[in-house]
């Protein structure tokens, strides 16, 4: 197993270690690129549902962050799904949110991005299974 930690000033978890990744789409939604250090592949797996495999497993998930990227407007968010990261594996799932005209709360609609762009990931694991 690589060491891919290093010592966070004022961690309070052991062994922290960030995760970023970027996931190229085009504008058919499929993957062009991934760029990340301890990332093995990026797949489409289904309508707006991109499963990622890590190089190493971690103990926990202690955070994920999402942004796009995009040269044009687009409605398109990120949320995860499926995360295990103890198993390497992780899905990444693209919405868009409907608002209703009746006054109810909108809807999250998994969905693929119409436009090129780019979906920064960043998670902070652990390797340490000490609480």
């Amino acid at each position: 197993m690589s060491k891919m930690y290093y010592e966070l000033y004022g961690a309070i978890e052991q062994k922290v270690a960030i995760v970023p990744l970027k996931i190229s789409l085009a504008a058919d939604a499929s993957v062009v690129s991934f760029v990340g250090k301890g990332v093995v592949s990026v797949t489409k797996n289904g309508t707006g549902k991109y499963d990622v495999i890590l190089k190493d497993n971690y103990n926990k998930l202690l955070s994920v962050s999402f942004a796009s990227e995009a040269a044009s407007a687009t409605d398109i968010a990120c949320q995860l799904d499926n995360e295990v990261v103890t198993a390497k594996t992780f899905s990444v799932v693209t919405y868009n949110t409907v608002s209703a005209t009746d006054g109810s709360p909108a809807v999250n609609t998994i969905a693929d991005t119409a436009v090129a762009q780019k979906v920064h990931v960043t998670l902070i694991v652990t390797k340490s299974s000490v609480a």
